[in-house]
């Protein structure tokens, strides 16, 4: 399932959120399936929370600070962990609505204020553009060995950040039919 969501946690996380929650049962063989699988335990979100702001978005900041302060600077490093985060954080807002972005990992502020979910959308399309106008495929600087995406194709990276620019475009459409000019120009 996670191959095909492509960075998307939704369908991992609803389908272990499924199993544990209705006590381990699961349609593929451990047990009878029942109507209590679709039951959800809101406690099984805890972790997403936890990894996408302690471990991914605060490891995709160090990375970032770590390529814009390397001599000469990083610029495909910086760009595909803006992805990264992009993605993180997309599926942050995707799965609690509001939540901390233009204030989250900035570890002066000990009380970063919840940003509506558009207002996070928004930000996720601008670190996105960020992040396209960033990489350089003519470069040799770039995050390639450790990369277990695409390892190093910047081609690929430029694609999947304009894929996912999309998906977010997608998304918001509905709310706000201005966007539908960003999905024509993609």
């Amino acid at each position: 399932a996670t191959k095909r969501t492509d960075g998307d946690l939704w369908i991992p996380i609803a389908l272990a959120g499924q199993t544990i929650s209705s006590g381990g049962f699961n349609p593929d063989g451990w047990g009878v399936p029942s109507e209590e699988q679709y039951n959800f335990d809101p406690l099984i979100f805890g972790n997403p929370w936890n990894q996408i702001y302690t471990v991914i978005g605060s490891g995709l900041e160090q990375a970032i600070v770590i390529a814009e302060s390397a001599t000469p600077v990083n610029h495909n490093a910086v760009a595909q962990a803006k992805v990264l985060k992009a993605m993180a954080f997309y599926d942050a807002t995707t799965i609690y609505g509001d939540i901390p972005f233009s204030e989250a990992l900035n570890t002066d502020i000990t009380y970063p204020k919840f940003d509506t979910q558009q207002e996070t959308f928004e930000q996720i399309l601008v670190l996105l553009d960020e992040g396209l106008a960033q990489f350089d495929e003519g470069s040799e600087l770039k995050i390639s060995s450790g990369d277990l995406i695409y390892n190093g194709d910047i081609t690929k990276w430029i694609k999947l950040a304009r894929s996912f620019k999309l998906k977010v475009l997608m998304t918001m459409v509905d709310k706000d039919p201005s966007k539908a000019a960003g999905i024509g120009q993609l």
